[in-house]
């Protein structure tokens, strides 16, 4: 192992160098004591030669005696003459600036690069704002001097990983800089900032000073949590190695109009039908606005334009209708008049048209999916939105499901190894699955094979023993859900009077993600669902039909006449447009979120091209193999549309719609004075000069030559004392 040391000089500094004269004075005892020597009458008397005699045996003692008071008297003088020139040593790598003189400092600079910064201020933006004080700051800067460059996001980018002594490339790298449309994550980003101060005092040591300077509007989505305990210690920590400042870019600006939401009114989109898709505009200032644009466009061809009044506080909805006449995706986007924050006026969502939506239902018995067939397509065509295929659980039904957008096991009493893995490949690409138990499933299957105890888990919750026969009735628990609201205030010809007899008993799985949409009046589970990768998992407690029954009775008893109520055609339309919305958020998804593709077009290709809003270009390799590969982008960082495609493989191109998260659209500030003490706030005037200005000289020894001139004060008068006449003959 070769050990490899860096140059480094030391350069002691003065902050008074007038200060320093006074150490002239430490020639005063000299002159004193040589003045003294030569003032003297020479005389003889009768004891002079046995006073001779003692001085000259005790000469030695007495000469060292005087120099060390003479030595400490001076010593006293160039110590306050030290003390006021604020002496301190300072190491540098650079021999320029180290034989100058000048202390070397290292800037960590924070740059709120959050979407609120995207705020107009005068004829730029806030984030336009901070650049350019961050450049000022490093064009005053010493020669010398390192950088390193954090922008707050989520998560956090290192632009400059530095320290960088190169001030021109820092410069360069500041001008290029951009802010995001996401979040910031105040946390992480000062773990980032630790982690460069840290490291840089292991590997730059000879950078005395160290100094954080974040720019920031203060916005209060980005610095809420900066009072947590989390935060407060890495504060603190910081503060007792670099000095912070914040440099507040922000103003009072609270005028917003946004976009907060833009989607599809139907459950799925089918060809040659009409579609509505509706758009929220809020007013999230105080002020009421009046005839703003809100205009809508599909694949960037303007089709609607309506002109709205929003008062302060309100919503208001902005729709139309469109008719799509050919299958696959299309990219619906909505636009406001710009206000002070353009980020948040425009919203993006990708409409999946189909020829029909397809399902496949696994029957149990011969006939027992009959009224769920009829439940999930009810409207009578040539051409019926929903095409629905029976097939029986005998069937080799799992070889090629991807042909379905949902598939429904009807009263299966159980399934293969081969079934199991083919519906979690299922599940995990975007399909649905709904279950529906009956008198003939066997729970241990299900279990084993789909639920807790299973490899790849797909079920929502564990299958128990069924319940005993009884009277039991759906409890929607106040319509709070979307499954159950439909049936809000239809009191005694909805849900509630669904007759129930028996049912498979759930229980669900500790950890995981299920929810229960209805419930039975007992508390049980009645309808259960989980989303799974990018598809969902639907269970329902009872059967589809009549046909399942309890034989222990005479007559026998059915497990439900749910199939023959009016209450089963609204709830099965509901459970299958929860399940497309769920598949619509794998393709509208806020900024920060991963892009995943794993459909089968994309299965031969080696590798796909992401085509970003600001039109650059990201490649991405498979992460997996075969028919579990798939790819996936992590750097959605702008709102806009991104394009999937195969580099190496011909196929089509799939859209995703980003937009931007509303936590910050509100536009409030975080309260200055609640701010920690460790924080100190810089001016929004100040400029980066007056910043570099700020910094106090690193290492001072003012301290300890007080210290040191104290003691010395204490010690002459004592040893003057002793020397001269305070101990015995």
């Amino acid at each position: 192992m070769m050990w490899q040391a860096s140059p480094c000089l030391a350069a002691i500094t003065a902050g008074s160098g007038g200060a320093l004269f006074w150490a002239l004075a430490a020639l005063a005892p000299i002159l004193i004591h040589l003045l003294s020597r030569r003032r003297f009458v020479q005389l003889d008397w009768a004891a002079m030669p046995f006073l001779l005699a003692a001085i000259r045996k005790h000469s030695r003692r007495m000469q060292f005696e005087s120099l060390l008071l003479l030595c400490i008297r001076c010593l006293i003088v160039l110590v306050l003459a030290a003390a006021l020139a604020d002496i301190s040593c300072v190491s540098s790598t650079d021999p320029a600036g180290a034989a100058s003189g000048e202390a070397s400092t290292y800037y960590v600079l924070v740059l709120d690069a959050s979407y609120s910064m995207n705020t107009s201020k005068k004829a730029a933006t806030r984030f336009d704002e901070a650049r350019n004080r961050a450049i000022d700051l490093v064009k005053d800067a010493k020669q010398g001097d390192g950088f390193t460059v954090v922008l707050l996001a989520d998560p956090p980018q290192v632009v400059l990983p530095g320290p960088s002594f190169d001030r021109d490339s820092v410069i360069a790298e500041l001008a290029l800089l951009e802010s995001f449309d996401g979040l910031g994550d105040l946390q992480s980003t000062t773990e980032e900032v630790l982690s460069a101060l840290e490291d840089s005092t292991e590997r730059y040591p000879s950078l005395g000073r160290r100094r954080v300077c974040i720019f920031t509007d203060l916005e209060t989505t980005t610095w809420r949590d900066v009072e947590s305990i989390e935060m407060s210690d890495m504060l603190d920590s910081i503060a007792k190695s670099a000095a912070i400042s914040i440099a507040d870019i922000g103003d009072d600006s609270r005028a917003n109009v946004a976009i907060t939401s833009l989607q599809q009114d139907d459950a799925f989109v089918v060809t040659g039908r009409d579609s509505s898709v509706t758009a929220q505009v809020r007013n999230l200032g105080g002020q009421d606005r009046r005839g703003l644009d809100v205009t809508f466009a599909v694949e960037g061809r303007v089709l609607h334009q309506e002109r709205v009044d929003i008062p302060s506080g309100a919503t208001v909805q902005v729709g139309f209708n469109q008719q799509f006449h050919r299958p696959g995706q299309y990219v619906v986007e909505a636009r406001l008049s710009d206000d002070v924050l353009a980020t948040d006026n425009r919203r993006w969502t990708v409409v999946d048209v189909r020829e029909q939506l397809s399902v496949l239902c696994v029957e149990g018995r011969a006939g027992a999916a009959r009224e769920l067939e009829f439940a999930l397509s009810p409207v009578e065509s040539e051409r019926p939105a929903v095409q629905v295929s029976r097939i029986s659980e005998a069937a080799d039904w799992a070889r090629d499901l991807d042909r379905f957008e949902i598939v429904c096991l009807v009263n299966v009493r159980d399934l293969t190894t081969i079934e199991a893995t083919s519906l979690h490949r299922f599940v995990q690409r975007g399909g649905g699955l709904i279950v529906f138990f009956g008198d003939r499933v066997v729970a241990q299957n299900y279990n084993q094979l789909l639920g807790a105890a299973a490899e790849k888990r797909i079920l929502p919750s564990t299958l128990l023993e069924p319940a005993p026969i009884g009277r039991y009735r759906p409890d929607p628990g106040e319509y709070k859900h979307p499954v159950a609201d439909v049936f809000r205030g239809y009191i005694n010809s909805g849900l509630l009077t669904t007759p129930i007899w028996k049912y498979q008993r759930l229980e669900t799985i500790p950890h995981s993600d299920s929810t229960i949409a209805v419930k039975l009046n007992n508390g049980d589970p009645l309808v259960m669902y989980e989303p799974i990768g990018r598809g969902m998992t639907t269970v329902v407690a009872t059967a589809a039909s009549m046909q399942s029954v309890d034989d222990s009775t005479i007559p026998v008893t059915p497990w439900t006449a749910m199939s023959s109520w009016h209450s089963f055609v609204p709830l099965v339309q509901e459970m299958v447009a929860l399940k497309m919305s769920h598949r619509q958020r794998s393709t509208d998804v806020n900024v920060g979120d991963a892009l995943v593709v794993d459909d089968r077009e994309f299965q031969t290709a080696k590798s796909v091209q992401f085509d970003l809003p600001n039109e650059e270009v990201r490649r991405v390799h498979p992460e997996g193999s075969g028919n579990t590969a798939q790819f996936v982008f992590s750097g959605t960082r702008q709102a806009g549309v991104y394009q999937a495609r195969p580099v190496d493989a011909a196929g089509p191109r799939k859209s995703f719609a980003v937009n931007v998260g509303l936590l910050e659209s509100r536009l409030t500030r975080f309260a200055v004075d609640q701010l920690p003490q460790s924080l100190q706030r810089a001016e929004a005037e100040a400029d980066g000069a007056q910043i570099a200005s700020e910094i106090e000289e690193g290492y001072s020894w003012v301290r300890y030559l007080l210290v040191g001139l104290l003691l010395l004060v204490l010690i002459e008068p004592v040893l003057a004392w002793r020397f001269g006449g305070g101990r015995e003959p």
